[in-house]
Protein backbone atom coordinates (compact mmCIF):
# COMPACT_ATOMS: atom_id res chain seq x y z
CA UNK A 1 0.00 0.00 0.00
CA UNK A 2 1.49 3.33 -1.11
CA UNK A 3 0.75 6.46 0.87
CA UNK A 4 1.07 9.74 -1.06
CA UNK A 5 1.92 12.44 1.46
CA UNK A 6 2.17 15.16 -1.19
CA UNK A 7 5.92 15.76 -1.41
CA UNK A 8 8.68 14.56 -3.73
CA UNK A 9 11.05 13.50 -0.96
CA UNK A 10 9.31 11.07 1.37
CA UNK A 11 11.05 10.49 4.66
CA UNK A 12 10.52 7.05 6.10
CA UNK A 13 9.29 8.41 9.44
CA UNK A 14 6.67 10.56 7.69
CA UNK A 15 5.59 7.64 5.54
CA UNK A 16 5.01 5.39 8.56
CA UNK A 17 3.16 8.12 10.45
CA UNK A 18 0.93 8.69 7.41
CA UNK A 19 -0.16 5.04 7.60
CA UNK A 20 -1.75 5.81 10.96
CA UNK A 21 -5.46 6.68 10.87
CA UNK A 22 -6.90 5.56 14.20
CA UNK A 23 -5.45 3.15 16.74
CA UNK A 24 -5.26 -0.35 15.30
CA UNK A 25 -5.55 0.52 11.60
CA UNK A 26 -2.47 -0.89 9.84
CA UNK A 27 -1.53 -2.26 13.30
CA UNK A 28 -0.19 1.14 14.38
CA UNK A 29 -0.98 2.80 17.72
CA UNK A 30 -0.28 6.45 18.46
CA UNK A 31 0.82 6.81 22.08
CA UNK A 32 -0.43 10.33 22.72
CA UNK A 33 -2.07 9.55 26.06
CA UNK A 34 -5.53 10.25 24.65
CA UNK A 35 -8.42 7.88 23.96
CA UNK A 36 -9.51 4.47 25.20
CA UNK A 37 -5.94 3.26 25.84
CA UNK A 38 -4.71 6.52 27.37
CA UNK A 39 -4.03 5.17 30.86
CA UNK A 40 -1.91 2.33 29.41
CA UNK A 41 -0.09 4.14 26.60
CA UNK A 42 3.47 5.37 26.80
CA UNK A 43 2.28 8.95 26.32
CA UNK A 44 5.45 9.84 24.40
CA UNK A 45 3.79 10.62 21.04
CA UNK A 46 5.40 7.56 19.48
CA UNK A 47 3.86 5.49 16.71
CA UNK A 48 4.27 1.79 17.52
CA UNK A 49 3.40 -1.39 15.67
CA UNK A 50 1.39 -3.92 17.70
CA UNK A 51 -0.23 -7.26 16.95
CA UNK A 52 0.60 -10.73 15.74
CA UNK A 53 2.21 -9.92 12.38
CA UNK A 54 2.02 -6.31 11.15
CA UNK A 55 3.44 -5.27 7.80
CA UNK A 56 6.50 -3.61 9.31
CA UNK A 57 9.33 -5.36 7.48
CA UNK A 58 12.25 -3.31 6.19
CA UNK A 59 15.38 -4.19 4.23
CA UNK A 60 18.60 -2.72 5.59
CA UNK A 61 22.20 -3.27 4.54
CA UNK A 62 21.76 -4.21 0.88
CA UNK A 63 20.33 -2.89 -2.38
CA UNK A 64 19.88 -6.29 -4.03
CA UNK A 65 16.38 -7.22 -5.16
CA UNK A 66 16.09 -10.30 -2.95
CA UNK A 67 16.25 -9.22 0.70
CA UNK A 68 17.41 -12.33 2.55
CA UNK A 69 16.98 -12.83 6.29
CA UNK A 70 20.49 -11.45 6.79
CA UNK A 71 19.23 -8.00 5.81
CA UNK A 72 15.65 -8.21 7.02
CA UNK A 73 14.50 -6.08 9.96
CA UNK A 74 11.18 -4.98 11.44
CA UNK A 75 10.02 -1.53 12.51
CA UNK A 76 9.26 -1.11 16.21
CA UNK A 77 7.92 2.39 15.65
CA UNK A 78 8.63 6.07 15.07
CA UNK A 79 10.15 8.10 17.92
CA UNK A 80 10.83 11.82 17.43
CA UNK A 81 10.98 11.33 13.65
CA UNK A 82 13.46 8.48 13.98
CA UNK A 83 12.40 5.01 12.92
CA UNK A 84 13.46 2.30 15.36
CA UNK A 85 14.10 -1.12 13.86
CA UNK A 86 15.03 -4.60 15.11
CA UNK A 87 16.77 -7.47 13.35
CA UNK A 88 14.26 -10.03 12.10
CA UNK A 89 16.43 -12.97 13.17
CA UNK A 90 19.07 -13.50 15.83
CA UNK A 91 22.69 -12.65 15.03
CA UNK A 92 23.76 -15.40 17.44
CA UNK A 93 23.92 -16.33 21.10
CA UNK A 94 26.14 -14.20 23.36
CA UNK A 95 27.01 -13.51 26.96
CA UNK A 96 25.70 -10.20 28.32
CA UNK A 97 29.02 -9.28 29.85
CA UNK A 98 30.24 -7.51 32.95
CA UNK A 99 29.08 -8.40 36.47
CA UNK A 100 31.32 -5.71 38.00
CA UNK A 101 29.71 -4.94 41.37
CA UNK A 102 31.04 -1.37 41.25
CA UNK A 103 29.00 -0.49 38.14
CA UNK A 104 25.27 0.23 38.47
CA UNK A 105 24.69 0.42 34.72
CA UNK A 106 25.92 -2.97 33.55
CA UNK A 107 25.14 -2.27 29.89
CA UNK A 108 27.67 0.55 29.67
CA UNK A 109 30.52 -1.89 30.33
CA UNK A 110 28.99 -5.07 28.88
CA UNK A 111 31.08 -6.88 26.28
CA UNK A 112 27.87 -7.51 24.33
CA UNK A 113 27.40 -3.74 24.03
CA UNK A 114 30.95 -2.60 23.39
CA UNK A 115 32.64 -5.51 21.63
CA UNK A 116 29.84 -7.33 19.82
CA UNK A 117 27.15 -4.81 18.90
CA UNK A 118 29.10 -1.54 18.68
CA UNK A 119 32.25 -3.32 17.61
CA UNK A 120 32.07 -6.29 15.27
CA UNK A 121 28.44 -5.90 14.21
CA UNK A 122 28.54 -2.13 13.60
CA UNK A 123 31.81 -2.38 11.69
CA UNK A 124 30.30 -5.09 9.52
CA UNK A 125 27.58 -2.72 8.29
CA UNK A 126 30.09 -0.67 6.31
CA UNK A 127 28.64 2.50 4.79
CA UNK A 128 25.17 1.58 6.03
CA UNK A 129 26.26 2.53 9.55
CA UNK A 130 25.90 6.18 8.47
CA UNK A 131 22.12 5.66 8.37
CA UNK A 132 22.08 4.99 12.12
CA UNK A 133 21.59 7.59 14.84
CA UNK A 134 24.04 7.72 17.73
CA UNK A 135 21.25 7.39 20.28
CA UNK A 136 20.82 7.75 24.03
CA UNK A 137 19.80 4.45 25.67
CA UNK A 138 18.30 4.30 29.17
CA UNK A 139 20.03 1.31 30.71
CA UNK A 140 20.04 1.49 34.50
CA UNK A 141 18.66 -1.16 36.84
CA UNK A 142 15.03 -2.14 36.32
CA UNK A 143 12.63 -4.79 37.62
CA UNK A 144 10.30 -7.22 35.89
CA UNK A 145 6.78 -8.23 36.82
CA UNK A 146 5.13 -4.85 36.15
CA UNK A 147 2.66 -3.81 33.44
CA UNK A 148 4.06 -2.31 30.26
CA UNK A 149 3.21 1.30 31.27
CA UNK A 150 4.87 0.79 34.67
CA UNK A 151 7.83 -0.78 32.89
CA UNK A 152 8.03 2.12 30.43
CA UNK A 153 8.07 4.67 33.26
CA UNK A 154 10.73 2.70 35.12
CA UNK A 155 12.99 2.28 32.10
CA UNK A 156 12.74 5.77 30.61
CA UNK A 157 13.15 7.51 33.97
CA UNK A 158 16.44 5.77 34.63
CA UNK A 159 19.22 8.32 35.07
CA UNK A 160 21.86 5.89 33.79
CA UNK A 161 22.26 6.33 30.04
CA UNK A 162 24.65 5.09 27.39
CA UNK A 163 25.18 6.71 23.98
CA UNK A 164 25.74 4.17 21.24
CA UNK A 165 24.48 3.36 17.76
CA UNK A 166 23.45 -0.24 18.40
CA UNK A 167 21.36 -1.55 21.29
CA UNK A 168 18.69 -4.11 22.14
CA UNK A 169 14.97 -3.80 22.72
CA UNK A 170 13.61 -2.34 25.93
CA UNK A 171 11.19 -4.40 27.97
CA UNK A 172 8.49 -1.86 27.16
CA UNK A 173 9.22 -2.21 23.42
CA UNK A 174 8.33 -5.85 23.83
CA UNK A 175 5.23 -5.13 25.91
CA UNK A 176 3.82 -2.52 23.54
CA UNK A 177 4.28 -4.85 20.56
CA UNK A 178 1.42 -6.92 21.97
CA UNK A 179 -2.23 -6.04 21.38
CA UNK A 180 -3.76 -3.51 23.83
CA UNK A 181 -5.63 -6.20 25.78
CA UNK A 182 -2.22 -7.34 27.08
CA UNK A 183 -0.96 -3.91 28.19
CA UNK A 184 -2.46 -4.18 31.67
CA UNK A 185 -0.88 -7.60 32.30
CA UNK A 186 2.44 -8.25 34.01
CA UNK A 187 5.26 -8.93 31.56
CA UNK A 188 6.50 -11.67 33.88
CA UNK A 189 4.77 -14.89 34.87
CA UNK A 190 1.50 -15.38 33.01
CA UNK A 191 2.28 -13.17 30.00
CA UNK A 192 2.75 -16.27 27.83
CA UNK A 193 -1.00 -16.36 27.02
CA UNK A 194 -0.51 -13.12 25.07
CA UNK A 195 2.76 -14.03 23.36
CA UNK A 196 1.14 -15.27 20.14
CA UNK A 197 -0.39 -11.81 19.55
CA UNK A 198 2.95 -10.04 20.06
CA UNK A 199 5.03 -9.75 16.89
CA UNK A 200 8.28 -9.31 18.84
CA UNK A 201 7.90 -12.76 20.37
CA UNK A 202 9.92 -15.34 18.43
CA UNK A 203 10.01 -18.34 20.77
CA UNK A 204 13.69 -17.95 21.61
CA UNK A 205 15.59 -16.86 24.71
CA UNK A 206 16.89 -13.36 24.00
CA UNK A 207 18.39 -10.46 25.91
CA UNK A 208 16.81 -7.08 26.50
CA UNK A 209 19.04 -4.06 27.05
CA UNK A 210 18.24 -3.53 30.73
CA UNK A 211 20.01 -4.90 33.78
CA UNK A 212 17.87 -5.74 36.80
CA UNK A 213 15.69 -8.43 38.37
CA UNK A 214 12.70 -8.76 40.67
CA UNK A 215 13.66 -5.45 42.24
CA UNK A 216 15.35 -2.36 40.84
CA UNK A 217 18.25 -2.98 43.22
CA UNK A 218 19.02 -6.33 41.54
CA UNK A 219 21.77 -4.79 39.43
CA UNK A 220 23.77 -8.02 39.29
CA UNK A 221 21.10 -9.48 36.98
CA UNK A 222 20.12 -8.88 33.37
CA UNK A 223 16.66 -9.26 31.86
CA UNK A 224 15.68 -11.53 29.00
CA UNK A 225 12.62 -12.89 27.20
CA UNK A 226 12.20 -16.63 27.61
CA UNK A 227 10.89 -19.22 25.15
CA UNK A 228 7.24 -18.78 26.21
CA UNK A 229 7.33 -15.00 25.96
CA UNK A 230 7.79 -13.97 29.59
CA UNK A 231 10.47 -11.59 30.88
CA UNK A 232 12.81 -13.01 33.53
CA UNK A 233 16.30 -12.32 34.82
CA UNK A 234 19.55 -14.19 35.23
CA UNK A 235 22.67 -13.50 37.29
CA UNK A 236 25.36 -11.93 35.17
CA UNK A 237 28.02 -14.00 36.86
CA UNK A 238 26.27 -17.15 35.56
CA UNK A 239 27.48 -16.11 32.08
CA UNK A 240 24.23 -17.30 30.49
CA UNK A 241 24.27 -17.11 26.70
CA UNK A 242 21.06 -15.93 24.99
CA UNK A 243 20.08 -14.81 21.51
CA UNK A 244 20.61 -11.25 20.32
CA UNK A 245 18.57 -9.20 17.87
CA UNK A 246 20.13 -5.82 17.18
CA UNK A 247 18.09 -2.64 17.55
CA UNK A 248 18.83 0.87 16.33
CA UNK A 249 17.27 4.20 15.30
CA UNK A 250 17.53 5.34 11.69
CA UNK A 251 18.44 8.97 11.09
CA UNK A 252 15.45 11.25 10.57
CA UNK A 253 16.53 12.05 6.99
CA UNK A 254 16.35 8.41 5.81
CA UNK A 255 14.01 8.33 2.81
CA UNK A 256 11.26 5.87 1.87
CA UNK A 257 11.84 4.52 -1.63
CA UNK A 258 9.49 1.56 -2.15
CA UNK A 259 7.84 -1.49 -0.63
CA UNK A 260 4.59 -2.38 1.14
CA UNK A 261 6.16 -3.58 4.38
CA UNK A 262 5.35 -7.27 3.90
CA UNK A 263 8.02 -9.91 4.40
CA UNK A 264 8.30 -10.51 0.65
CA UNK A 265 8.07 -6.80 -0.21
CA UNK A 266 9.83 -4.99 2.65
CA UNK A 267 10.32 -1.23 2.76
CA UNK A 268 13.37 0.03 0.89
CA UNK A 269 15.24 3.14 1.97
CA UNK A 270 17.86 5.59 0.79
Amino acid sequence: MFIDIGVETIYLADYIKALYQVDGVNDIYYHDGVGIYSYQEAGDNSYRYAGANPNNYICFGTDVTNCSDEYLYRIIGVFNNEVKIIKYSSIGSYYYGSSDMAVVDRWSVATLNNDVLNGTYLNGLGNWSSYIENAIWHTGGCFFGATVKETYNNEINQTSTTQRKIGLMYMHDYGYAGTPNSWSTSLGSGYSIYASSNWLYTGIFEWTIVSGGRFESDVTNALYINDVGEIWSNYLYSQASYNVRTVFYLNSDVEYMSGSGTQIDPYRIA
